[in-house]
């Protein structure tokens, strides 16, 4: 398995109250992964819990990433705009509210972790989550560090992009670009971007997330997250009225139009909570 990262995205279920899923439930879950901590082996752990629909930040990321936008982009390029709507009711589902993200220090600690004690852990995990989450997605990736800003201090909020490829381009040369071309266009735009971390989540093995955890998710796998962290909002509401950020994220779509499909992708923009290091 080349992997050394595990990412859960759950979706909250409906007769579970907005409160109890973001303040009670993530409390006592990051208690019940320390508990597992050792069957487990993993290094470090951390939720991202999403903001608010209508928040205004991440209305204007997901306006960037919209059809119009991504569409008029497309057409400039002279390539196909990505279709309108899709029949994909799963796909439509993947508006995550909490993701965990799990990370080991290489492939060979996270194999060795999801033994007998660890399966065992992985599936109390899964029953937990089940109870409260209507759809869970696993996604095991090989974590790239891309960029990070020197002297910065852990993230407090953090956007996470699971990608799909656009149609016509396989998995395989999507992932070739994005940890490649895309990488060092993200890095190269660390000031106009105002992010202190920038990592990659590469899906080597699709299958494998569904060998380690049964989830309900039914939709394509991923494959791919793209991590962006900030220190936190100020950054980010800064970044919404200033021409040169908002220059540098139209470059992100430009180059993006040629190998992902932004209608099959899922955006959560949320504040890091429950961090935890072994």
């Amino acid at each position: 398995m080349t992997a050394n990262a595990l990412l859960l995205c759950h979706r909250r279920r409906r007769e579970v109250g907005r409160n109890a899923f973001f303040r009670d439930w993530p409390e006592r879950r990051a208690t019940l992964v320390a508990e597992h901590g050792a069957a487990l082996g993993w290094r470090s752990y951390y939720q991202v819990h999403r903001v608010g629909r209508l928040n205004l930040l991440y209305r204007a990321i997901r306006l960037s990433r919209s059809w119009p936008v991504t569409a008029l982009v497309s057409l400039l390029r002279g390539l196909a705009p990505h279709p309108l709507r899709y029949a994909d009711l799963d796909v439509r589902e993947e508006r995550w509210d909490l993701v965990e993200v799990f990370a080991w220090p290489h492939a060979t600690a996270l194999e060795a972790g999801l033994g007998a004690d660890g399966a065992a852990a992985l599936g109390v995990l899964a029953d937990d989550a089940a109870a409260h989450a209507r759809g869970t997605a696993a996604v095991t990736a090989e974590r790239v560090e891309t960029a990070s800003a020197a002297g910065t201090s852990a993230p407090g909020v953090v956007t996470l992009y699971c990608l799909r490829p656009r149609a016509g381009t396989s998995a395989a040369a999507m992932l070739a670009y994005w940890l490649d071309a895309h990488a060092r266009l993200v890095a190269g735009r660390e000031r106009g971007l105002r992010y202190t971390h920038y990592e990659q989540f590469a899906v080597r093995d699709p299958r494998a997330a569904s060998e380690l955890v049964t989830t309900s998710h039914r939709a394509p796998p991923f494959v791919g997250v793209a991590a962006l962290s900030y220190a936190g909002f100020g950054d980010l509401w800064r970044g919404l009225i200033s021409p040169r950020t908002q220059l540098a994220n139209l470059e992100l779509v430009w180059d993006e139009a040629g190998f992902l499909d932004p209608g099959r992708s899922a955006l959560v923009l949320g504040r890091v909570r429950h961090r935890a290091r072994r």
